[in-house]
């Protein structure tokens, strides 16, 4: 098992999708690498109006692909820590504006 000490430097992502089967082709992005053990921060610029799912995972295990595998830190924004994306979008843009927020880190156990 990872412990959080593990994802600094290592490559995280921020995606927005219309739908989670759309999430390994984003809307809009952010990549980065984290500075602290609990918590990314991020931004995204541009993101056209509508609603949107949103998942942030870090790369822990280095096997690069567009989306979380196991061993990864990986959070649907609204989840209810079973993992599974929510139900509906939750994330709303009204004009074409960045997004910004803080994402915990949750291991992915799958």
């Amino acid at each position: 098992m990872y412990q959080p000490g593990l994802a600094i430097g290592m490559s995280y992502f921020v995606r927005l999708a219309t739908s989670p089967s759309t999430i390994t082709t984003p809307v809009a992005e952010t990549t980065g690498t984290p500075g602290n053990l609990n918590y990314i921060d991020y931004q995204i610029d541009g993101i056209p109006a509508g609603g949107y799912f949103m998942l942030g995972f870090i790369d822990v295990d280095g096997s690069g692909g567009t989306a979380s595998t196991p061993g990864d830190y990986a959070a649907w924004f609204g989840h209810n820590g079973d993992g599974n994306p929510p139900p509906d979008a939750n994330v709303f843009v009204s004009a074409t504006l960045p997004v910004s927020g803080r994402f915990d880190l949750v291991l992915v156990q799958r």
